[in-house]
């Protein structure tokens, strides 16, 4: 009889005292080695969740690199991986046609916000709920990007792999981004947060659909944005780019949280107010 390895027997003797932490508070030990399955499946906690997905993983290189198993050896790695994948719940998203999966998950990433306005749709009575609710319309935002904000992708690209594989190419695709348009006249345009941002990005650049770039002055305009990325290796797609005039950041969040518009009318508060506005782009 050949002798086992040391990996693999090492592999199996965890794969037996798993199942026996996870069975052995609702089943009894025989389950272990029957190769009937169990009639109730335990819940695992969150890190044996992942404990059993590496073991799964670790089962497959198992059987996919050594093929000198004797047959018996094979037999129970399989029996462990069906036992394994009875644990492990069903994500019934995941079991969906990738077509459909796709059309959720890029609704599920695209930036909204509610259309302004007092435009709300009457939605019925619910289950839980004989109340009607009436349900903000929504519409298609622009994710600002600039000194004070930088918000991430959204939770569900990090849910797990095949789930960040599947949308984190979606959210840089079908999004609009909006940044200040960098001061080219300045010697250290580089350090833009435009160019930060663009770095921190690194292959994710190649998804990228619909830039606004932000500017205040129309003398802004005045030099060839795209030649001056490519010099700095930054290979965009051709036309993705388009600039609107904007206000500035210190005027954004006086609309947003009721601030003065004024600039420096008031006695004592001038300085403050311009320098506020002056730190605003780029």
């Amino acid at each position: 009889m050949q002798k086992l390895d040391n990996g693999t027997a090492r592999l199996l003797l965890q794969l037996s005292t798993f199942e026996l932490a996870a069975y052995s508070m609702s089943e009894p030990r025989a389950h272990i080695r029957s190769s009937s399955p169990p009639q109730g499946t335990p819940a695992l906690t969150t890190k044996q969740q992942r404990q059993a997905t590496l073991l799964l993983r670790r089962i497959d290189r198992a059987l996919q690199q050594d093929s000198t198993h004797q047959y018996d050896v094979i037999l129970r790695l399989n029996e462990h991986k069906r036992r394994l994948e009875a644990l492990i719940p069903r994500c019934r998203l995941l079991e969906l046609p990738a077509e459909i999966r796709e059309g959720i998950f890029i609704l599920a990433v695209t930036e909204w916000g509610p259309v302004p306005g007092d435009d709300f749709i009457e939605m019925p009575p619910s289950e839980v709920s004989d109340a009607r609710r009436r349900v903000p319309l929504l519409e298609k935002r622009a994710v600002r990007i600039d000194r004070l904000n930088r918000p991430a992708p959204p939770g569900l690209t990090c849910v797990s792999r095949q789930l960040r594989e599947e949308t984190l190419h979606l959210y840089y695709k079908h999004n609009t981004f909006e940044l200040w348009r960098p001061l080219y006249w300045l010697p250290d345009w580089t350090c833009s947060t435009f160019i930060d941002w663009l770095t921190m990005l690194e292959e994710k650049i190649h998804w990228l659909r619909d830039i606004v770039l932000l500017y205040k002055h129309d003398d802004e305009m005045e030099h060839d944005l795209e030649g001056a990325l490519a010099y700095e290796g930054f290979q965009l797609r051709p036309g993705i780019i388009t600039s609107t005039k904007e206000v500035s950041e210190y005027e954004i969040a006086s609309a947003q949280f009721g601030l003065p518009k004024h600039f420096g009318s008031k006695k004592g508060t001038s300085r403050r107010i311009r320098w506020i506005a002056s730190s605003g782009g780029g």
